[in-house]
């Protein structure tokens, strides 16, 4: 099932992008240049995607110039994503695997971050709807938005 999701961090996309800030910032000390993230990165997925046009050869960032580059996402999710990359990076610090921010236990950490704030997330709207319906109602409409929307692709699949 691993090898389904880990394309989470390692393959690029959004969350990638959303994610290279915290080893950029906190392993890495990169975040002028993405350099050094790029290239944990592909020691873990085995692509070199560098480009004549974009150095880092990858859409998440912008070259700015002086080989500065600009990631285009936003620095929400990865606050939200700190606190599983600070536990992963403790582990793979005290066991085998790279503490480089791309090997499998950040990954792994990650996609139980996602599985958490979704969690937390449907617990506080049945709170919320309890308020309003009865409990099969809340069942049903939480059934409804976990299956009958996005939430279920962008949790399981897409992370």
């Amino acid at each position: 099932m691993y090898k389904r999701w880990n394309h989470n961090i390692l393959g690029g996309g959004d969350p990638w992008g959303y994610y290279v800030y915290l080893p950029a910032a906190f392993i890495h000390h990169d975040l002028l240049y993405f350099n050094k993230s790029l290239e944990a990165r592909e020691k873990h997925n085995g692509v070199n995607r560098y480009s004549t046009i974009n150095p880092l050869g990858v859409d998440e960032v912008r070259h700015i110039g002086d080989g500065k580059q600009v990631a285009k996402y936003t620095l929400g999710l990865a606050i939200l994503f700190a606190p599983f990359f600070f536990i992963a990076h403790l582990l793979a610090l005290i066991s085998n695997y790279p503490a480089d921010g791309y090997s499998f236990i950040y990954d792994y950490c990650i996609i139980l971050s996602v599985v958490f704030y979704t969690m937390l997330g449907l617990f506080f709207l049945r709170k919320v709807l309890l308020q309003y319906v009865s409990e099969i109602g809340a069942a049903i409409t939480l059934l409804v938005i976990g299956l009958g929307t996005n939430l279920y692709f962008f949790t399981i699949i897409n992370i």
